[in-house]
This record gives C-alpha cells, structure tokens and sequence, in this order.
C-alpha cells in the first residue's frame, strides 16, 4: 500500500519528501494551504497539507520545502500554531519541515517517526 503522490516543487529534497508521503500506510488527501502568512514564509519554497481519512481519528499532516535546515528550524519556532504537545508535533529533515496534528497520540508519534528517520 502507500499513497502516489507527486509534488511538483522545485527544490532539491523534492522527491526525498515525495518518498516520505508515499510510505504513510493511511490514505493522504491533499487540502488547500496558504503558508504566506507564516513567520519567515520568504524562507518557504513550497508546501502541502494532508489529511488521513482515517477513523475514528484521523491526521493533519503539513509539510514544508525550505531554503535551509536553519530556515526550517526558525519557521518551526517562530510559528506559535506549531507549539508541540501530545496532539501535535514538528521536525526537520534537512529542509524539510513536519507538523504532523491528531487526537490519536500513537498516529501523531508514528507519522512523526516517518519523517525523523533513523537515529
């Protein structure tokens, strides 16, 4: 199983990050974002939001193509809508920025656990 996704953005971890989405085992429906208004949207180069069809609870998963590894860093802190808790999570990957939002704790670990890679 896996989702085929294809991300049309010009930036070098493009397909790295169409390799993440495409290991996500839950179904991924692409809704409309705007990111514009994000602290440091200059630094953004592109971006995609995600939605698991899942129940009983399903998952909001955002990613971000920055500039840099420090660019992402500084979107991650600067934007209070991504304050972590146990419902909601960010990471990098590089210049891959990942916020990944559910109810389900586990779904929230396991997708961000995608991302993160091994240590």
């Amino acid at each position: 199983m896996g989702n085929e996704i294809s991300i049309n953005i010009e930036h070098n971890d493009n397909n790295r990050l169409q390799s993440f989405l495409r290991s996500v085992k839950y179904p991924l429906e692409e809704v409309p974002f705007d990111w514009s208004s994000w602290q440091y949207a200059a630094h953004i180069v592109g971006g995609k939001k995600y939605h698991t069809s899942t129940l009983p609870q399903p998952a909001i998963l955002t990613v971000l193509l920055c500039d840099s590894y420090d660019d992402a860093n500084a979107i991650g802190k600067a934007n209070e809508m991504l304050a972590n808790s146990s419902h909601a999570r960010w990471g990098l990957n590089g210049s891959i920025l990942y916020f990944v939002e559910s109810e389900d704790e586990d779904k929230v670990s396991e997708l961000v656990s995608l991302f993160a890679g091994e240590e």
